[in-house]
């Protein structure tokens, strides 16, 4: 889709065009008496509508996003992760690489960007009672020490990993329900004592 700049580009050439096609209609006889031939206006015309044309694409190519949307709103610059600076780890605060699945002090997966529900992956809030994309409680008990706690990565109370290992298949999930999400078959209700 041509832009406004490009439409009048587009505009003042073929303007520019049909003026020196008159200009060559006006002056064709005394032009045809002379020795030198004049230059074709149509080729020129062509020439310069491929060369601002050129110069258009290259215009539009290099221009940044915000500026090709209409705004620059800057948002995007400031949640973009900068390779080379460390970013805090969300349980224990020490600096660590912005690419770590496991923070390396603490040693807790998720250590950055935002807490996720566990069952449809959307982005949650620690005072939320419920996920805005399935619904799902955000309160549940954990399966080490019994208690109510959120429900992220973690357990607030015990720190433990808020995961259930399923006996048959050994599949380790949060606790979602009362069978496994591989097998089908009932999950223990308690877990050994075992931390992160």
């Amino acid at each position: 889709m041509i832009g406004k700049r490009g439409l009048a580009l587009l505009l003042s050439l073929l303007v520019l065009a049909s003026v020196a096609y008159a200009a060559q209609n006006a002056s064709g006889a005394a032009a045809s008496s002379t020795a030198q031939q004049p230059i074709d206006p149509w080729l020129v015309a062509i020439i310069v509508l491929v060369i601002a044309a050129i110069i258009y694409l290259w215009y539009k190519r290099t221009r940044p996003e915000e500026e090709k949307m209409g705004y620059y709103s800057g948002i995007d610059e400031a949640n973009r992760v900068i390779i080379g600076y460390k970013h805090p780890c969300r349980y224990c605060g020490k600096l660590i690489p912005p690419n770590s699945n496991v923070c390396p002090f603490c040693a807790k997966d998720n250590p950055l960007g935002p807490l996720r529900c566990p069952r449809c992956m959307n982005p949650i809030d620690k005072e939320w009672k419920k996920c805005s994309g399935c619904g799902q409680v955000l309160s549940v008990q954990c399966p080490f020490c019994g208690k109510k706690t959120f429900f992220a990565d973690y357990c607030e109370k015990c720190g433990a990993r808020l995961v259930v290992k399923c006996q048959s298949c050994l599949k380790e999930q949060p606790p979602l329900g009362d069978n496994c999400i591989k097998c089908g078959k009932p999950l223990p209700t308690k877990q050994p004592n075992k931390k992160a």
